[in-house]
């Protein structure tokens, strides 16, 4: 079994265009991501709208990313708090 690669070296990966590495990405953090959308949006509809804006934005941005500055997954939640705080507005 081969080793799994961390969240940088993914993040990594995706920012030389790999999309089975970004899509590696989607699936370890899709599910958390998503959990904290529909708790503040409360509609799971608008919740799947802002999950798929946050991971375009994500795939769109993934250069921007900066292991220093903080883990993956806060990079993601931090994004879609902004995008629903945003769609509640």
């Amino acid at each position: 079994m081969a080793p799994v690669p961390s969240d940088t070296v993914l993040m990594e990966r995706a920012g030389l265009g790999d999309v089975d590495a970004f899509a590696s990405i989607y699936d370890r953090h899709a599910p958390i991501v998503l959990a904290l959308l529909r708790r503040m949006l409360r509609s799971p509809s608008d919740a799947d709208d802002v999950l798929h804006d946050v991971f375009l934005e994500a795939w769109r941005n993934v250069r921007t990313y900066d292991a220093a500055r903080g883990s993956v997954r806060a990079w993601l939640l931090v994004r879609a708090r902004s995008r629903a705080l945003d769609r509640r507005a």
